[in-house]
């Protein structure tokens, strides 16, 4: 959704999930809509140069932007095969003025999240200013930090 209303002001948009089913859904629902909006498929826990010997580098590379915006997306990987710190720096390495990451305080296993990992790992990467925005349901917040 949030992909559709950025295009739906103008953006260009690609958009990820790691849901094939979505990808061809969001995409099909882009081109009915006659918008500048691309989905595509990522292994957010295995990023990896694409092409013949990594010749078109990985999504990270490829898919810089002024903004990045990553909702409900963290609980999904947190816990998996990739400290948190290493998944906020790759998203972050995408997005050369912002990123908003919706916080949601437990993945899907009821493991806790850190916000202060979260807000460390940004600060670290050189996004100084870190606001908080309500989200819904409560207790979910976004996060948004922006590079100077």
């Amino acid at each position: 959704l949030y992909s559709f209303f950025a295009a739906l002001h103008g953006a260009t948009v690609v958009g990820f999930d790691y849901s094939q089913k979505m990808i061809s859904s969001s995409n099909k629902k882009s081109q009915e809509m006659e918008l500048n909006c691309n989905f595509a498929y990522i292994d957010f826990l295995n990023i990896k140069s694409w092409g013949q010997d990594g010749c078109y580098d990985s999504c990270l590379e490829r898919f810089k932007s002024e903004a990045v915006i990553v909702p409900a997306v963290i609980h999904h990987v947190h816990g998996k095969n990739k400290p948190l710190e290493q998944i906020i720096t790759e998203w972050a390495s995408m997005a050369c003025k912002w990123i908003m990451l919706e916080y949601i305080p437990f993945d899907t296993s009821n493991r806790p999240i850190s916000s202060e990992l979260i807000v460390k790992t940004l600060s670290d990467l050189e996004f100084t200013s870190i606001k908080f925005i309500d989200s819904s349901p409560s207790p979910r917040y976004w996060i948004l930090a922006e590079k100077k």
